[in-house]
Parts: structure tokens; C-alpha cells; sequence
């Protein structure tokens, strides 16, 4: 296996995981080892197998324990699409995999049949000059960009708060932020955001209100500048972000409730995915 990563989250013990829906060994393994000479761990079953053990409760284990989880589709056919990955849906609905942004589908050929509940996110394609490097840069991206990491040892929500402020204990998933930086048009023209500050007292400080309220910035630069310093807040932060527009500006709540998929709905389409 592959000396520890840099990147790895904490609550991970891989980077990513990667497998096929066929049997397409010498792609795996010449994917993996390019991730892995990038300081990245990488896992799959045909070289990390325990005797004794299922293919599919190691596909489990792997998919619990791996922070990115590459799958390449193969054959336009999804009959012939899943090999032993029946267990998809099984795997998808045991192991917390509805934050589908963990999920990287890869094409292997032009003709290759991603299915529709891989769509909502990129689909990188196998065959392109540059697919390695955008495949290192997907699974090493965390979802706080840099400009919002900057923020995190700057001191931003350590003084100044507001009494009874709720402290940040930790960062947004990968889909939340990409939900907000997707409608940060939208937020930019519409966001109401006195009324947003009003009611998050409890999220914005002092400070980030100080900022987000400077007098020399227009009324659509202090919408994005909100939406900016959200971006440095946590998962429950988003969901008082959403219950609130929900009440005062609806058309903006609705694609970021709706981007965010449950778990339900995933194994549903997974068990609507398969073929009979």
C-alpha cells in the first residue's frame, strides 16, 4: 500500500478508493499508482484483497474508509456495467455515501453509460490528455477553497463575537459549498442581507457584520462579501442559511435545498438504476 498521505482527512484512512464496473485491472492500477506518486493512498481490491473476506464487504470497507471514491464506467450496457457492484446500492445506503460529491464517475470511452445519479457532478473522461491531472486535483480537493481557508487562522471568529454566538466546528461539505459558490449570482443581486444578519447573530460576529457592512462596498459587493464569510462557517450554519431564506426569500432557498440530495433519494435511484 502507499506510504500516508498528506491530504487525508482525518476521518479517513484512504484518500480514494477506485474501482470499475467491469473488470479493468491495468486501468485501476496505472490510475492508482499515478495518484500514489503524488503523495496521495490510495486502495483496490485486487491488490489490497484480505483472504477470507467478500468482494463486497471489502468494497464496503473500502468505501466507508476512503475519502474520494473513483468509479469507471465501461460498457455502454449497465447490465454488463456493475460486475460485482450489485452491492452499489448497498454500499451506498450502508456507508453515509448520500454527500455524493465523494463520488468521482469516470468515462472510459466515449460511449461509456454514466448513470443518471452521477450526472449531478462532473464526469471526467479517461481518454483526454489531461484527465490524470484533473483526476488528482478532484481528489485532493477538500471543498474550502483557498481563499476561504486564508480565513481560518486569521483569528476571524476567535474575538469580537456576539454574546451567545455559535462557535465554528469545522468546515462545510464539498456540495454545500458548491451549492453557494454555483448561486453566488443570484445571492449578488437578490440576497437580502440585513434581514440574513439579523437573524444569524448567532453565525455572523460582530466582526464578520463589520466587514460584510463597510462603507465603501456596494450593496452587491456586501451580498458576496456574506456569502464569502459564510463559506468560512460550518455545515449548520448553511442549514440556518437555508431555513431562513426559506421564510424570506424562498426563490433563493429552493436550489440549495434542492441541491442537496438525501440518502433516501440516492438509494432510490440507485434500486431505479438497475436493470432487470
Amino acid at each position: 500500500m502507499a506510504s500516508a498521505s498528506d491530504v487525508s482527512s482525518s476521518n479517513y484512512e484512504y484518500d480514494f478508493y477506485i474501482t470499475s464496473c467491469k473488470d479493468n485491472t491495468e486501468w485501476i492500477e496505472t490510475t492508482c499508482n499515478y495518484l500514489e506518486d503524488n503523495n496521495l493512498k490510495g486502495c483496490f481490491e485486487e491488490r489490497d484483497k484480505i483472504g477470507g473476506v467478500s468482494k463486497a464487504e471489502l468494497a464496503q470497507d473500502f468505501i466507508k474508509n476512503s475519502h474520494k471514491i473513483i468509479i469507471g464506467f465501461d460498457k455502454p450496457d449497465l447490465r454488463e456495467n456493475f460486475k460485482s457492484l450489485d452491492t452499489l446500492e448497498d454500499i451506498f445506503g450502508k456507508n453515509d455515501t448520500s454527500d455524493s460529491y465523494r463520488l468521482i464517475p469516470v468515462k472510459m470511452h466515449q460511449d461509456s453509460l454514466v448513470p443518471e445519479i452521477h450526472r449531478q457532478s462532473h464526469v471526467l473522461e479517461a481518454w483526454k490528455e489531461n484527465f490524470l491531472k484533473q483526476l488528482l486535483k478532484s481528489v485532493k480537493f477538500k471543498g474550502t477553497l483557498g481563499s476561504y481557508n486564508s480565513r481560518s487562522g486569521s483569528g476571524h471568529n476567535s474575538g469580537g463575537r456576539r454574546r451567545g454566538a455559535v462557535q465554528n466546528n469545522g468546515t462545510m461539505t464539498e456540495k454545500q459549498v458548491g451549492l453557494l459558490r454555483k448561486y453566488m449570482d443570484n445571492f449578488a443581486r437578490d440576497l437580502p442581507y440585513q434581514k440574513i444578519l439579523d437573524h444569524m447573530s448567532k453565525v455572523f460576529s460582530l466582526e464578520d457584520e463589520s466587514e460584510i457592512k463597510k462603507e465603501s462596498l456596494t450593496d452587491f459587493q456586501k451580498r458576496r462579501k456574506l456569502i464569502d464569510i459564510l463559506l468560512t462557517k460550518d455545515t449548520h450554519a448553511y442549514d440556518k442559511f437555508v431555513n431562513i431564506l426559506e421564510k424570506i426569500s424562498l426563490h433563493l432557498a429552493k436550489p440549495l435545498k434542492e441541491g442537496i440530495s438525501s440518502r433516501k433519494d440516492i438509494t432510490s435511484a440507485m434500486k431505479n438504476m438497475k436493470l432487470q
